[in-house]
């Protein structure tokens, strides 16, 4: 702070290095001085304090204020957060609070059913099919259906060997608040992928796994990042990976 200052101090006389001195110590202070009340402070001139000024190359006492003031706002100014650093942290926090123990039985009942239903809607579309690919990877049978009217009938449809996993940031989406409703009325399995919030979904899911994001409202902006949504689907890979290698060894 201050390098203009430090600069310029071996042109100064005694008094005024003993001003500049004070007011580099006391800055804050100094904002709320007039010349004579600092002159008085540090037994000089008004006059002193005005050529020590100039000598440092401002116009004059309100001028190297000014300064002053800049510098402060410099030094308490905070920046917001980068982009990358929010969705770092997001996907952080995600990962901390999504436990292994669930995500281990989470893997087993998706194992143990023969087909597993995706859903999501929106750009949260694109998280179910990443995970439904994810799991043909590993030869788990995942079927996403891109026609929403007809969502209401994978409940009708399943069988007690199937599951369904439903992935809305919100948690909100009717149709798929609607579909997971009737599977839970159905006593069905049922997976689901929301926000870290109280939400409709959540309540209806039997197993429910969690991503950390500052803005649920999907409804308003549907351009909010899924990035720790697609951080869930990989912690459940994972999961899936690991408990494929438990069986393998037993």
């Amino acid at each position: 702070m201050y390098e203009r200052l430090i600069e310029n101090f071996d042109e100064l006389t005694v008094n005024e290095k003993r001003v500049l001195q004070f007011m580099m110590d006391h800055p804050t202070q100094v904002l709320k001085m007039t010349s004579s009340m600092i002159g008085t402070k540090c037994n000089v001139s008004k006059t002193v304090i005005i050529t020590m000024a100039q000598k440092l190359g401002f116009e004059g006492f309100s001028a190297f204020k000014f300064y002053i003031r800049s510098e402060l706002e410099k030094e308490n100014y905070t920046p917001q957060p980068m982009l990358g650093n929010i969705l770092v942290e997001s996907v952080k926090k995600t990962v901390e609070i999504n436990q292994q123990g669930q995500l281990s039985i989470i893997a087993d009942e998706i194992l143990k059913s023969h087909h597993v239903y995706i859903v999501g809607r929106g750009s949260s579309k694109a998280v179910a099919q990443y995970l439904g690919h994810m799991l043909l990877s590993l030869n788990v049978i995942s079927i996403i259906n891109p026609d929403f009217n007809m969502l209401s009938l994978i409940p009708q449809n399943m069988t007690k060997d199937e599951c369904i996993i439903a992935i809305s940031l919100s948690g909100h989406t009717p149709v798929i608040v609607d579909t997971v409703k009737r599977a839970s009325i159905n006593n069905q399995r049922v997976i689901a992928i929301t926000a870290f919030t109280n939400n409709p979904l959540s309540s209806y899911a039997k197993h429910n796994l969690y991503c950390i994001e500052s803005n649920t409202d999907t409804k308003r902006n549907d351009t909010i990042s899924r990035i720790s949504a697609f951080a869930v689907c990989d912690l459940l890979v994972d999961a899936i990976k690991t408990n494929l290698k438990k069986r393998s060894k037993g």
